[in-house]
């Protein structure tokens, strides 16, 4: 399970990756653990669309995904490879290649509109000039059996919806939220808490920051970075709400300083919660920063240990968890070198372990197996975002978790990267491919093939 609100793994790599010579590389053989391509409906209409978000059914017997910034999502059965289902949710960039959620009886898939009807335009008011914003988003409601939508769901008046975040629960689900009227600038950020039974809503209150909550794994608390004061960009708290009732129940207090914090994971069955935390020497110092993974007791907000980053400038993303939720593992991210570094947490034991994975190494993304003994890390050498055919081969690295090392290499074929799931059962593994999701088959041991 990916954790925080995502950032382009495509901007990492772009970062931190040296530029090809003019001619291609070779290309190695892919491995024979390759066994399936399902082909995704959009592919090959943009090519600069990725396939993102690629998620199991329960059962394992239907795999979901869908393309970015195309919206497109498609449902297959995994056995056959047939495609049973394709759903428009609209073209359009958005806050996240996390733009849609599966109910969990895999019933129901949500997304919002992509900044539909969005305008905004100058006025005067008193002789001063101010902006006029408008908008028409909605929260759209598909059958996944049939790709049909069944209902769309709106603020009065319609706002702006940025992203939509679903409980584990599938009681509720968050979007970030812009709010029409007349403003002197920016338009208001706020947070809506909807409910999927009966498509109401109600808004949390406007001091949490608009885009960092974070559901514990029974979905019942809601952990969000709160704003102190009139400053929008520091903020020093965390505070643990009850989703049923919004009312506060925990408050974490970071440390002094300009501080911006955002809660990562619950860990230990909900009874910790990891927030990553940035303090900065001076405002918007990035070079000068410092990182830390920090960990606190939900109940009584007291931390109790934290993982700093190695070095200053640097932070943790993307970071995932282990179904048991007693692993952490984070890619060390670099803003002017290669990120070959992963970061490793056991929070039973608050034992932390880095990770080397070679130089001028970009992270594409992060499985943990169904047992969380394994950690599969999709990685890239060389230059980000050129042609298709300039892309360095990528590889499956399966490390070993409890030691750090790598157990398999796994050549895969050209293609942008960006999401990978391990099946229910560990023995099929989903990556993204150029305009499909390719199936590798890991039933045998490893190093086997």
């Amino acid at each position: 399970m990916r954790l925080c609100w995502t950032i382009s793994s495509v901007l990492i790599l772009a970062a931190v990756i040296p530029a090809f010579a003019d001619e291609p590389p070779k290309p190695e053989p892919v491995s024979s653990r390759l066994i399936g391509r399902l082909q995704h409906s959009n592919a090959g209409k943009d090519n600069t669309d990725s396939i993102v978000e690629i998620h199991f059914s329960p059962d394992g017997k239907r795999l979901i995904a869908g393309d970015y910034p195309g919206g497109v999502v498609n449902v297959w059965d995994v056995a056959s490879g047939k495609r049973l289902a394709a759903m428009d949710m609209g073209s359009g960039l958005r806050a996240g290649f996390d733009y849609f959620a599966v109910s969990p009886d895999w019933n129901t898939v949500y997304a919002a509109t992509p900044s539909r009807g969005r305008k905004g335009g100058k006025i005067d008011v008193g002789g001063k000039p101010f902006w006029n914003w408008s908008f028409d988003d909605a929260v759209q409601v598909f059958d996944l059996d049939s790709g049909k939508l069944k209902d769309s769901w709106q603020h009065t008046p319609p706002r702006e919806i940025r992203a939509l975040r679903f409980s584990p629960s599938g009681a509720y689900f968050i979007t970030a939220d812009g709010v029409p009227g007349i403003y002197e600038d920016q338009y208001k950020r706020t947070t809506s808490l909807w409910n999927t039974q009966t498509g109401s809503h109600q808004d949390l209150d406007d001091r949490y920051d608009n885009g960092s909550e974070l559901f514990s794994p029974d979905g019942k608390q809601i952990a969000l970075t709160t704003k102190t004061g009139e400053d929008v960009y520091y903020n020093r708290t965390v505070t643990i709400v009850d989703a049923s009732n919004l009312q506060p129940k925990t408050i974490i207090f970071m440390p002094p300083g300009l501080v911006r914090a955002r809660p990562c994971a619950f860990l230990s069955g909900g009874t910790i919660c990891a927030v990553r935390t940035v303090t900065y020497p001076s405002e918007n110092d990035l070079a000068g920063s410092t990182s830390a993974l920090r960990f606190y007791d939900v109940k009584t907000g007291a931390e109790l240990f934290q993982v700093p980053a190695p070095k200053k400038g640097e932070s943790f993303v993307p970071i995932v968890l282990s179904s048991d939720g007693d692993t952490l593992a984070a890619v060390i991210w670099k803003p002017n070198e290669s990120p070959g570094q992963l970061l490793f947490v056991r929070v039973g034991s608050s034992n932390s372990q880095i990770i080397e994975l070679g130089q001028h190494v970009g992270v594409g993304g992060l499985a943990f197996d169904p047992n969380g003994k394994w950690l599969a890390a999709i990685v890239q050498i060389g230059q980000a975002n050129p042609p298709p055919s300039f892309v360095p081969q990528s590889q499956i690295r399966i490390l070993d978790v409890a030691s750090g090392k790598t157990l398999e290499t796994v050549a895969m074929p050209h293609c942008y990267l960006e999401s990978v799931a391990f099946s229910p059962d560990g023995k099929t593994l989903a990556t993204s491919g150029d305009g499909e999701v390719l199936l590798w088959d890991f039933s045998t041991p490893l190093g086997a093939k």
